[in-house]
Parts: structure tokens; C-alpha cells; sequence
């Protein structure tokens, strides 16, 4: 922060002392000015703070006069030596510097001016000094929070943080696409008008001063090519190396705004009955390693990824996984099925997965195995059968491996093995079971054999129901997912048969 008046007057070495103006003790410095002329103020600029001895003012209404102007052009305050023209300030500069409010430092005649002067200056030093280490630091911060966060959601945060007050992302329709604080949210929507209009006539940076504070615009993206605009607002102005952190801050969202456009646009001119060959591998495998390379992709690593619309919701949404994906610079593109599923094919499947789901979108996404061009019906299927198993347990993000009997049922070649499910189902069970002498295994088999009627199960078992009940509270908690699911039972069924197989072979 400026040096304020306050701040200098503080400083015991010089032996300042406050004698009118109280009410101005917290304007800043910008500069120290001394002069003996008749009127200084066409050399001075707002914030500079005045010395003199007044040997040019010694009729003291003319120091009133002095103090006037002063405050006309916004200066800081003054500072009289005693000792030369006056043995003590003047009651009529003490009477005018107290009605507007700027405040007079009387300096005793054993304090140089040139003292005061070094004073400023060491400590406007110590400010750039400051401002330059906090900018130096804030480009650091701002390159990793747009690595690890995205540009748009957390360039702003980190501007709030080391320049203070708020920063916002406004998209092109003057909505706020990221706010930091959050509770700065209204006013940044308050101040956009402002911002679009002083920007809108080809002018790429706004630095707006007005008394509260210091209003900074600057436009996003590249000509023919508007993305929107990054405000950022604080209480004082910005010093020229924060100015350069909210230029780069700039070019950081611009970058992957117009990065998202160009994935977008690729997405977009996918020729979609190839897409959708391709997804039903009717293509051989050098042509379809063509096709995907046009697009931006890796055929050696491609996944597909399913969007199981919710009821009714069928309207819109393969432009809405496009714009998902293509904010996130994924490298994927999409269409749609003859079901009005929308089909992903993606060469990054945890950033596509990562953009589905931060856009919650109105259904289920099922994500198949890695796959390569010209063998992807089997990951097509899977992702779909995924999407459908997470709509049924209420999984927004479903992957195939997260469904074992699934895998093994579509898995190309017989790769998946049944041992996987006794290991990741039974396994956990036989734990508890040893644990806590909880017959699981053996009353979860009866449940399933008897198609999960509690009377005949707990009948076969000879226990009662409500213990059957219990016992099958812990399977779902060890298991972390619901025996309402048909595909879980399955699962379930496959694995207690393995389990049995190999329990008679040994």
C-alpha cells in the first residue's frame, strides 16, 4: 500500500507533528515537492505532498489560499517549516486546511526537507519492490492454477488472492463464467455493461480510476474471434507490474478459451455417419487411423465414451457435450446414435470424462476401455452398458472396469478373467466374515438363489429374516453399492459360482 500521511508523520527521526487537516491523515503519497513559489500547483500532480518555509507565502491568508488550491488538485497535505517565515503555523492555514479536509505536518527548523524527501522515497521504494515480488509471484501462480484448475476457473481466484479485491471471466453474453470471492459476484455483474462498452469499439484494455477504486477491463481472445472480457476491480490503483499480471492473466484465458473454440470447432465438422461407422468398426483399420488422425486424435489410444440421455432430455444434448468437451480443450468428438445416445470418441478419456462431468449434463455417462482405430465396438458397447448400469444405480460417471461381470461378458477375446470378480467382490466379504464371524458368503447365496425373497431365504438359512436383512446391510456397505441392481446381483452370481468351482477344485 502508498504511503499515507499518517505513516510519515509517524516517523519519530523526523519529528513531524500533526497540527490541521486530521480528517485528510490517510491520503497517499505519491511524491515529496518542495517550493517557495506564489502558486506550485501547476507543477504538482494528486498525491504529492507539499514542503515549504513559506518565504513566498508570508502574509498568512495567502497560505489559506495555498491549502485551497492544494486540495483542488487532490495533493496529500502540506508540510511547514517553522523557524524561517513563521515561528508556528498560521491559525488561518490551520482553519482552511481543517474545512477541506487536508492535513498540515509542521516540520521543525532542525529536520531538512531533503530527510523527509528520502523518507518517501525509500519507502515508494520498498513498494515497488514489494509490488514487483507479488507480480513475479502471481505469474507463477496464475501459470499453475491454469495448468491444475483450467484458466477460467482459476486465473480469477489467484488475482483476488495477491492483487486484492475481486477478478471475474465474462463470457461473450455478459454472464460471469467465474467470480472470485464468490461473493463478489453481483457487483462484477453490476460492472460489466461498463466494461462492454468501453471495450466494445475495438479497444482491447480499459483502466478506469474513480474515487473508491481502480476498475481494470481487458478483452479476451483475438480479432474475429471475441471470447469475452477479464475484470478485475480493487480499492486503489494497480501499479504497472500488477497491470502486466492481468495482461498475462489475459492471454492465459484467452489461450484456452480459443483453444476450446478450435476443439469445438473440430468437434463440429466431424463428418458423423464416418463417426459412426467407425463406432461399429465398419471401417478397416487403416481407414478408420485415417479418419481419426484428421481429427486430432491418436488412433493407437482412443475410448469411447456413451451419454445416456435422462427422460425427455434427448433436445440439445449433443450440443451440450460438444461445448463440455470443447471447453476443456478434449481431444474428442461426438455424435449421436439412432437411441439419441450421444457417442464420444476420445483420445484423452479422463479429460473428456473430467469435462462431462463438471458440466452435469442431464444423464449418465458410461466410459469404455482404451481401444484403438479399427477395434472400437467392443469399447462402444461397454461405454453404453456402463451408462445404462449407472443410470439404473445412479452413477452419473460410470467406467466399464467399475463393472467386472459386465467386462468379462464384453470384454474382446475373453480377457477379463472370472477371478477378477471373486477378488473384487468376495474377497472384501471373506474379510468381514473372518472378522466379525458373519456368515455372508453363505446367506448372500441363499438370497441370490432365492431371487431375493427374505421369507424363503431366511427359511433356507434359519435365521430370521430381519438377521438376513442385517447381513445384507453389511454386504451393501462393504461393497459400497446397492442389491437393488440387477447387474450387481449378476455380478454377484458369477462370482459365487467361481468361488464355488474353485473352492470344489481344491
Amino acid at each position: 500500500m502508498p504511503l499515507t500521511v499518517r505513516q510519515l508523520a509517524a516517523r519519530a527521526d523526523l519529528r513531524l507533528r500533526v497540527v490541521a487537516g486530521e480528517a485528510g491523515l490517510d491520503r497517499a503519497i505519491s511524491w515529496v515537492h518542495s517550493s517557495e513559489v506564489g502558486d506550485p500547483t501547476p507543477w504538482l500532480e494528486a498525491g504529492a505532498f507539499l514542503l515549504t518555509t513559506a518565504t513566498g507565502h508570508r502574509e498568512p491568508g495567502r497560505l489559506a489560499d495555498l491549502a485551497r488550491r492544494l486540495v483542488a488538485i487532490d495533493a496529500a497535505g502540506i508540510g511547514l517549516a517553522v523557524g524561517v517565515a513563521f515561528d508556528k503555523v498560521p491559525a488561518e492555514l490551520r482553519e482552511a486546511a481543517d474545512a477541506a479536509s487536508i492535513c498540515v505536518v509542521e516540520v521543525p527548523y532542525e529536520t531538512p526537507f531533503v530527510a523527509i524527501s528520502q523518507a518517501v522515497a525509500g519507502r515508494i521504494a520498498e513498494e515497488r519492490q514489494a509490488t514487483l515480488q507479488r507480480a513475479l509471484r502471481a505469474h507463477h501462480l496464475l501459470t499453475r492454477a491454469a495448468l491444475e484448475q483450467g484458466a477460467v476457473r482459476g486465473v480469477p481466484s489467484v488475482l483476488a488472492r495477491t492483487l486484492g479485491g475481486w477478478a471475474a471471466i465474462v463470457g461473450r453474453d455478459g454472464r460471469p463464467l467465474s467470480v472470485s470471492p464468490p461473493a463478489a459476484a453481483a457487483e462484477a455483474e453490476a460492472r460489466v455493461p461498463e466494461v462492454r462498452r468501453a471495450l466494445g469499439r475495438g479497444i482491447r484494455s480499459l483502466a478506469s480510476s474513480e474515487p473508491s477504486g481502480q476498475l481494470v477491463g481487458q478483452a479476451l481472445g483475438v480479432r474475429g474471434a471475441e471470447h469475452g472480457h477479464l475484470v478485475v476491480y480493487r480499492d486503489h490503483a494497480l501499479e504497472g507490474p500488477e497491470q502486466a499480471v492481468v495482461a498475462a492473466a489475459a492471454s492465459l484465458v484467452t489461450y484456452e478459451l480459443e483453444h476450446a473454440r478450435i476443439a469445438a470447432a473440430r468437434a463440429s465438422r466431424v463428418d458423423e455417419p464416418i463417426l459412426r461407422e467407425l463406432l461399429r468398426d465398419g471401417l478397416d483399420a487403416g481407414a478408420a487411423a485415417r479418419h481419426v488422425r484428421s481429427w486430432g486424435l491418436d488412433p493407437a489410444d482412443l475410448a469411447v465414451l456413451a451419454v445416456v440421455p435422462a427422460p425427455g432430455e434427448a433436445d440439445g444434448l449433443l450440443d451440450r457435450v460438444r461445448a463440455a468437451l470443447g471447453a476443456a480443450g478434449a481431444r474428442a468428438v461426438a455424435t449421436t446414435d439412432a437411441r439419441r445416445r450421444v457417442l464420444v470418441l476420445a483420445s484423452d478419456a479422463d479429460t473428456a470424462c473430467a469435462a462431462l462431468a463438471d458440466a452435469t449434463l442431464p444423464g449418465w455417462v458410461g466410459v469404455g476401455a482404451p481401444a484403438a482405430a479399427g477395434a472400437l465396438a467392443p469399447s462402444r458397447r461397454q461405454a453404453e452398458q456402463a451408462a445404462h448400469i449407472g443410470s439404473q444405480e445412479d452413477r452419473r460417471i460410470a467406467r466399464i472396469e467399475d463393472f467386472d461381470g459386465m467386462s468379462l461378458l464384453l470384454a474382446p477375446g475373453g480377457d477379463v478373467g472370472a477371478d477378477v470378480l471373486v477378488r473384487r467382490l468376495l474377497h472384501p466379504l471373506l474379510e468381514v466374515e473372518r472378522d466379525r464371524g458373519i456368515p455372508l458368503i453363505e446367506s448372500l447365496r441363499e438370497f441370490l438363489d432365492h431371487n431375493g425373497s427374505w421369507g424363503e431365504a431366511s427359511a433356507a438359512l434359519g435365521v430370521h429374516r430381519h438377521t438376513l436383512r442385517a447381513r445384507m446391510d453389511t454386504v451393501e456397505r462393504v461393497l459400497g453399492r446397492s442389491l437393488d441392481s440387477s447387474y450387481l446381483r449378476l455380478e454377484l452370481s458369477l462370482a459365487l459360482r467361481a468361488h464355488s468351482l474353485a473352492t470344489d477344485a481344491g
